[in-house]
């Protein structure tokens, strides 16, 4: 998978190369996507070497009209 990211000044970057997307049974989702050609290691660990996207929280499922929300 892959993905893109429209700015307000119009520019689209292509930030994302790979991630994840899990949900439990009991309503509990994470999503994560890791940038593309990050470097593998920095001098300093403290600098972020991003980007990455993450999100978490619950989730339901409306079955009548199959949809996650």
């Amino acid at each position: 998978m892959s993905g893109s990211e429209k700015l307000a000044n119009g520019k689209t970057i292509v930030p994302s190369a790979s991630g994840n997307l899990m949900l439990d049974s009991t309503g509990h989702v994470a999503f994560f996507l890791v940038g593309k050609d990050r470097p593998k290691t920095v001098a300093n660990p403290s600098v972020p070497i991003g980007p990455v996207i993450a999100y978490y929280g619950t989730y339901t499922v409306d079955e009548p009209t199959s949809t996650l929300t």
